[in-house]
């Protein structure tokens, strides 16, 4: 079967829906698990509703301020953007639209993903304990699942959002502008990383810290006990900095690095259009197409994440890693084989390689080294002896530079051996200058000529 570039770049679309569709699967299946005893339960109950309280404001205060950047940003590139300093033909009023909307879907992309991060990670802390109470491997089953939610979530979210504004904004009819207008939707989930961050962080040391030393040290509760508020406020920052937080900044993270490969990629997108090379967009297609085979990389790598529990619970974890690995690296290689090869039909068949040693690439050719290089230095090898001879012929000094014969790199001070001593001895510039005077009083130009070019 014959896989072409195209069957690749589409191939985006179907694996973002797929991991959102095998998250919310994991997600299921971790909230029908046993939730445990009641006082379980009921600790936490209390860690989910601060939770809960703390991002519903935390994230009506982003929200608010995420309209106002938008704004703000769409009015500096209006008035400012204009056609002298813009990279693509959409500037002004029209540059500053877009860079809003993308900058509000980004944001709003962001939270998402950090909000659902987060509920199904209290949900799965609950369900992990409990299977806990069966053995390591349910343990660990069901805390990789729940852990799998967010990741998926936040890579194929990010796949999804930056796949579908390219779309949107003209990408797959004017691919080497497109990516130029997409940079407000890594902007957007910035923003909202930066706020999640840093509210997580400050609820996380100023809530546990001060409850925890009021508990510990005025009420004489123990750390560890539930009825000690510092153990729920701890838990609580640790969701709402931990899982929503980083969700929220590796959401962006992902989004900003797969739009300035796409950027790169513009650069390549032009150099292959203008030699002819065919589907030049597989350049700016390349980066999305690898982060669509790492998500399903990865759903494949989750089946091998079980085991006994007489195993370690490391060699599991670990099972399910290198599976990943495996799987990606040759999803990257399918895709350089077939993306990235210059000057072919952009297609690869499992039964033949296409590449032919008759017959290199036009772009080898075109900067072959041997060909530009050696020329380079033939026409500056003779500009520079033309100039020593013409200086020889209008001065009686010895010119600086002793000429070598054709066009040799070798230093003109190189180690010479003594006819005297035999020993190796290294002439500098001034002696060679001084001992070129002296010969140059006794003599005449043409033997100085003669002993300057032997």
């Amino acid at each position: 079967m014959e896989i072409t570039s195209l069957m690749l770049q589409e191939l985006v679309l179907p694996a973002a829906v797929i991991a959102i569709l095998f998250a919310l699967l994991l997600a299921s299946d971790v909230v029908r698990r046993d939730k445990g005893t009641r006082a379980m339960q009921d600790v936490a109950g209390m860690i989910f509703e601060g939770a809960i309280a703390f991002m519903r404001r935390q994230y009506i205060t982003i929200g608010v301020l995420s309209l106002a950047m938008a704004v703000l940003i769409g009015v500096l590139i209006a008035n400012f953007e204009t056609a002298a300093v813009a990279d693509t033909p959409v500037y002004g009023a029209d540059l500053g639209i877009r860079t809003g909307i993308a900058f509000i879907f980004g944001a709003a992309c962001s939270m998402v993903s950090g909000v659902i991060g987060m509920y199904v990670s209290v949900k799965a802390n609950l369900r992990t304990t409990a299977a806990a109470r069966q053995g390591v491997v349910k343990a660990v089953q069901v805390a990789m699942r729940g852990g799998a939610v967010s990741g998926f979530l936040v890579a194929a979210l990010s796949l999804l959002g930056v796949y579908a504004v390219f779309v949107f904004f003209g990408g797959l009819e004017r691919p080497a502008e497109a990516p130029f207008l997409i940079v407000g939707y890594g902007f957007g989930a910035s923003f909202v990383a930066l706020f999640a961050q840093l509210g997580g962080g400050i609820y996380t040391k100023a809530a546990d810290v001060g409850s925890d030393l009021v508990g510990k040290v005025e009420k004489g509760i123990p750390e560890d006990d539930p009825r000690n508020a510092g153990v729920i406020a701890d838990l609580v920052g640790d969701n709402v900095g931990d899982c929503a937080g980083r969700g929220a900044d590796l959401f962006e993270s992902t989004a900003a690095e797969n739009i300035g490969a796409m950027i790169l990629g513009v650069g390549a997108f032009k150099i292959a259009e203008s030699m002819g090379w065919p589907h030049p967009e597989s350049w700016i297609f390349f980066p999305l197409v690898v982060h669509a085979f790492g998500l399903l990389s990865t759903i494949l790598a989750m089946a091998f994440v079980r085991g006994n529990d007489k195993e370690n619970p490391m060699n599991i974890l670990n099972r399910g890693y290198w599976a990943t690995t495996i799987f990606s690296a040759a999803g990257l290689a399918l895709a350089c084989a077939v993306m990235l090869n210059a000057g072919s039909s952009n297609a690869w068949s499992g039964s033949s390689a296409q590449a032919s040693s008759a017959s290199p690439p036009a772009w080898r050719s075109s900067i072959s080294p041997s060909s530009t290089r050696r020329a380079r230095i033939d026409q500056f090898v003779r500009s520079q002896r033309r100039a020593a001879l013409a200086q020889v012929r209008t001065s009686s000094l010895a010119p600086p530079l002793v000429l070598r014969p054709r066009w040799s790199l070798q230093s003109p001070f190189r180690r010479r051996s003594s006819p005297r001593t035999g020993s190796a001895r290294r002439l500098d510039l001034p002696q060679a200058f001084r001992a070129s005077r002296s010969r140059s009083s006794a003599s005449s130009a043409p033997p100085l000529l003669r002993s300057a070019c032997s």
